[in-house]
């Protein structure tokens, strides 16, 4: 079925394919649109920073979101490489699973965990390290 619209200054035929050179002018429209506010996470967005998102699944566009929200989502939707099913289940279940830990629930801290005193700590030791085999040489 062959389709034409006109949005944003844009004729999109074939199926209502952008081509290349009309993504740019269809990215500033929809970041417009959004009032240049991200779809993602609701914070403001330049132009600049301004991406066009897409499902890589069905190639349909999405809107416009920050380009580090854009690298956030793919990690989530790649999520499926490891036998996740259902990538909404799993998302829902991320987002409920880390407001209950954003307070703590068991007072332990993982052993690859490093306090800022301890980075501090093995920062002056790498230092004296070196300092060290500079002496050495």
């Amino acid at each position: 079925m062959q389709v034409s619209l006109h949005f944003a200054n844009i004729y999109v035929t074939s199926q209502l394919k952008l081509k290349g050179s009309q993504v740019k002018t269809f990215r500033e429209k929809l970041w417009l649109d959004q009032k240049q506010v991200c779809e993602l996470c609701g914070a403001p967005l330049s132009l600049m920073d301004a991406v066009l998102d897409h499902d890589h699944k069905t190639g349909l566009v999405r809107a416009t979101i920050h380009r580090s929200c854009n690298s956030g989502l793919g990690a989530i939707e790649r999520v499926s490489k490891y036998g996740v099913k259902d990538i909404l289940v799993f998302a829902n279940g991320a987002a409920k699973y880390l407001e209950k830990y954003a307070v703590d629930q068991t007072q332990i801290i993982h052993p690859s965990h490093f306090t800022p005193e301890e980075k501090a700590l093995r920062a002056a030791a790498r230092r004296k390290r070196k300092k060290s085999k500079l002496k050495t040489k």
